[in-house]
């Protein structure tokens, strides 16, 4: 249920590439008019949006992004057009002494065109996310995992956001400090007319006895994402006066390794989100009305 790409090996062709961008940046500088070698005439020579498709298929590591940008004035321009897929995680960081927090906003302050971003086992907060997300007004699609100082904050940062700034795709898993909030966030993210979001993938989220009450998961999809008002019409408003789309805009929504979720909300769930092609619950718990559980 990942809603981001998935890693890049670094030993394929984003590590292939990755080395020779950096092997050319060793030999010339910033400056330079071309990348000098049979390679680097190559690349130089492609058709601008070929080039700039490569760099973003072939680019994982920041460090090769930079590296690319340093070679010369042609893949300098394509690097800052490129929609980039960068991946940030430790032993990315660490390697040029800074914390993880810190690079993490170097990234995004170097590069604002990235389209996807990959946040793996880093030490950063829900602050330095949504920091970063607000420097990269392009990005369609955010994967985070194992990073555990990330809470109920991220969620909160997300809804305050413009439905507009939300990444198209979003996955956020194996955060153990996460909390069912995320995926009442992200339900109300998907109920504000003018959504982007339409995938969506949490993880090990204990869901029990959150299916009632004020601020519960059910009364967010039966409320439609909640703060919305009838006109006189009878027609469900948002919060800027315009309808809410009936259905939401989530396609797909992957709850994987949850605790105990409610045969009601789930329910809900499936009526609220008639838009909904898929839903994976692989290693959820579901709890039926007389407190058994079923997988």
């Amino acid at each position: 249920g990942g809603a981001a790409p998935g890693p890049g090996g670094e030993g394929g062709a984003a590590g292939v590439l990755g080395a020779e961008l950096r092997g050319q940046c060793r030999v010339r500088g910033p400056d330079a008019p071309r990348a000098p070698g049979p390679a680097g005439d190559r690349l130089t020579a492609l058709p601008a949006l070929l080039l700039e498709e490569l760099l973003a298929r072939g680019l994982r590591d920041p460090r090769d992004a930079a590296a690319g940008a340093r070679t010369c004035g042609r893949l300098r321009a394509a690097v800052r057009a490129a929609p980039l897929r960068l991946r940030v995680a430790p032993s990315l960081g660490s390697l040029i002494g800074r914390g993880d927090d810190r690079y993490l906003m170097a990234v995004a302050a170097r590069f604002p065109n990235t389209a996807a971003l990959e946040i793996l086992e880093a030490n950063v907060s829900d602050a330095d996310v949504s920091e970063a997300l607000g420097a990269l007004p392009g990005l369609r699609a955010l994967h985070i995992q194992s990073c555990h100082k990330i809470g109920g904050r991220l969620g909160q940062a997300l809804t305050a956001a413009p439905p507009s700034a939300c990444p198209a795709h979003v996955s956020i898993v194996q955060c153990f400090r996460m909390t069912w909030t995320l995926l009442g966030a992200l339900l109300r993210v998907n109920f504000r007319p003018g959504s982007a979001l339409r995938c969506a993938a949490v993880s090990h989220l204990d869901l029990r006895a959150l299916g009632i009450g004020r601020d519960g998961l059910l009364r967010v999809c039966e409320e439609g994402g909640g703060g919305g008002v009838e006109s006189r019409e009878g027609v469900r408003e948002g919060a800027q006066g315009q309808p809410s789309p009936e259905g939401g805009s989530l396609r797909g929504l992957g709850l994987t390794n949850c605790n105990q979720l409610e045969p009601r909300l789930l329910r809900s769930m499936v009526v609220r989100l008639p838009r909904l092609e898929a839903l994976f619950l692989g290693g959820t718990t579901l709890g039926d009305e007389t407190g058994r559980f079923v997988c």
